[in-house]
């Protein structure tokens, strides 16, 4: 079976955003997920060239997939929070351990808001795994 191209998408509801993502390998899942929340509440393409961005490298520790997504979740969940951030670029690697994500962090407020910021993780839904077609992942954030 052919594996199809990796993008995501955000499903808003009355209280939480559900974002689904798929790829061909498991960390270009984790990174479409991600790009899929930042999506979700704004537009990384606004940033436009001369905004200001910083680099980060973060190690998610986890045995399973399950914990591997909803720790990106969480870190998601931080870097908004923390300082008011969101990456406008993800890449993900496994590492022993777990998985190496490195991301470009934008200012939410330099972006124009698509929806409203998340402020938790839930675990209702939380999936990743293989399919015919590659890997999908769906995470679902309280709004």
């Amino acid at each position: 079976m052919e594996v199809r191209q990796a993008g995501h998408s955000s499903v808003p509801h009355l209280t939480d955003l559900r974002v689904l993502a798929w790829a061909p390998t498991r960390e270009e899942c984790l990174a479409q997920a991600v790009q899929a929340m930042t999506e979700a509440i704004a537009d990384p393409a606004s940033a436009g060239p001369g905004a200001a961005t910083r680099e980060l490298d973060t190690v998610i520790p986890a045995l399973r997939d399950e914990d591997l997504l909803l720790g990106l979740a969480e870190e998601f969940l931080h870097w908004l929070d923390a300082g008011g951030e969101v990456p406008v670029r993800a890449e993900v690697a496994a590492v022993p351990g777990g998985v190496r994500a490195r991301v470009r962090l934008v200012r939410l407020r330099t972006l124009r808001t698509t929806g409203p910021a998340p402020v938790a993780v839930t675990d209702r839904g939380l999936s990743i795994g293989p399919a015919p077609d590659g890997w999908h992942c769906a995470v679902t954030l309280a709004v």
